[in-house]
């Protein structure tokens, strides 16, 4: 497991999590109480990306045992220098100030805010609640196909149902998001040809009919269901289909990777062989071809040099150039292609699928040191909270602990992270009191090392 230690404590230091610090001055004359967020950790709101600034997140309700007390909301630990949040002072209801992506580039995916609920008391006293944000992942983007057109060779004594080509697309959209294929009925020569709506894969289905020179032009579109825009928008690529000669016959792959190739985003093996690809180039007395990586628009499609391809002879081996972030990526098309002395080539894929580690250390997250004049047996002192930027459930779920020496005085549950007192602090003369708090997430750690204090 990877874990933070952190204090709570008076002084703020660099090497900590910024503290929390309170006064434990034990006396019973009559005091102003403190507010209390009683639901904090009932909070769970969502956002859908690309709202408006001014949407309703969530409302927060502080209560205040001192009956004639006002309170007053407000917003901590804005993180970046544009305003994420803002809050109703009166009402505590949160809205938006800013128009989340949820898509690459930004990924916004979730955010913390720390809202304070402070009384009107002579000594004004507050109580402090973090809550998470998740934001949301709508349907707001089109596929987008990896070249700009498509061209394409077939001779003339070419076989029915062969393939001649591999259409590819993209969804960006952070949510899983099948791109399907259709050739554009109404345009040029469609009817000679067929798409597999699921793989892109582009056949042969007439025969051909034009001599070499000529060509045939159709049109090709990229569709996902449930794209909120309207249905014209989605993507459509010219593919332009060339005859050639008979005696001038395409490469052909003779091995491909029959299943996607899986890999944890820790995987580092830079040197062993993922993928195996094999080609002919169709020419008697001439065997070479040369093989190579299509470079795409996105890092889904290797547009980073993730992956890189060494030939021996006629095959070529796939191998990973560059470290894996789950967070980031979590699936790659390699498009494959192999071309003869012809310069006429045809291509081949291989999906790669990424899976989720737990190499992110739990962030204790830095709140305002916090004072409290009084403090009342089995009453909440302050709320410690964390998070984990690892993409999934079963690496990103934290636990708070309280080192044994702290829990005659205090106790933390361990799911919300509040901190309480337990009984009389019993030391008059000492008014600062140090405990320490471990955040720790539930899956084996991929880190190097398997704990790393701080």
């Amino acid at each position: 497991m990877t874990r933070q230690i952190g204090f709570v404590l008076l002084l703020v230091s660099s090497n900590w999590f910024h503290c929390h610090c309170f006064a434990a001055t034990d006396f019973k004359a009559p005091v102003n109480h403190k507010p209390n967020f009683h639901n904090c950790g009932e909070y769970k709101p969502t956002l859908k990306e690309e709202q408006e600034p001014g949407t309703s997140v969530l409302r927060v309700t502080a209560t205040d045992p001192d009956q004639s007390q006002t309170i007053k909301y407000s917003i901590l630990n804005e993180m970046r220098e544009e305003q994420l949040f803002a809050i109703d002072e009166d009402t505590g209801e949160i809205f938006s100030a800013y128009i989340f992506d949820r898509d690459p580039p930004y990924r916004d995916t979730e955010f913390y805010i720390t809202v304070r609920a402070t009384d009107n008391g002579l000594s004004s006293l507050d109580d402090v609640c973090t809550i998470k944000v998740t934001i949301l992942d709508i349907n707001d983007n089109p596929p987008v196909f990896e070249k700009d057109y498509y061209e394409a060779f077939v001779s003339m004594n070419m076989t029915l149902r062969q393939q001649v080509t591999i259409i590819t697309a993209t969804d960006i959209d952070d949510q899983t998001n099948d791109v399907f294929f259709e050739i554009v009925k109404e345009y040029g020569d469609s009817s000679y040809f067929e798409i597999d709506q699921h793989t892109g894969v582009f056949t042969l289905d007439k025969r051909i009919d034009r001599h070499p020179g000529e060509y045939y032009a159709l049109r090709v579109r990229a569709y996902n269901q449930g794209y909120i825009e309207n249905e014209s928008e989605n993507p459509e690529v010219d593919v332009k289909v060339c005859i050639i000669d008979a005696d001038k016959r395409l490469p052909y792959f003779t091995k491909v990777p029959e299943a996607p190739v899986i890999l944890h985003e820790n995987f580092t093996a830079f040197d062993q062989v993922l993928a195996v690809f094999e080609a002919k180039s169709n020419i008697n007395n001439d065997s070479n071809v040369i093989l190579e990586i299509v470079r795409g628009k996105f890092e889904q499609t290797n547009s980073m040099n993730t992956f890189l391809l060494e030939q021996i002879d006629n095959t070529a081996h796939i191998k990973l150039a560059r470290a894996l972030d789950y967070e980031r990526v979590t699936e790659y098309t390699i498009t494959v292609k192999a071309t003869n002395r012809h310069d006429l080539a045809t291509e081949a894929v291989v999906k790669i699928m990424i899976l989720d580690v737990n190499d992110n250390i739990p962030v204790i997250i830095k709140d305002v040191s916090y004072l409290e004049y009084e403090l009342i047996d089995n009453s909440p002192v302050i709320q410690i909270h964390a998070y984990d930027l690892d993409a999934t459930s079963a690496n990103n779920i934290i636990s708070y602990s309280i080192a044994e020496s702290n829990q005659l005085h205090f106790t933390i549950d361990s799911h919300t992270g509040t901190v309480t007192k337990q009984n009389r602090l019993f030391d008059d003369k000492k008014d600062i009191y140090i405990i320490k708090i471990s955040a720790e997430d539930n899956a084996p750690s991929a880190l190097l090392r398997n704990e790393c204090n701080h």
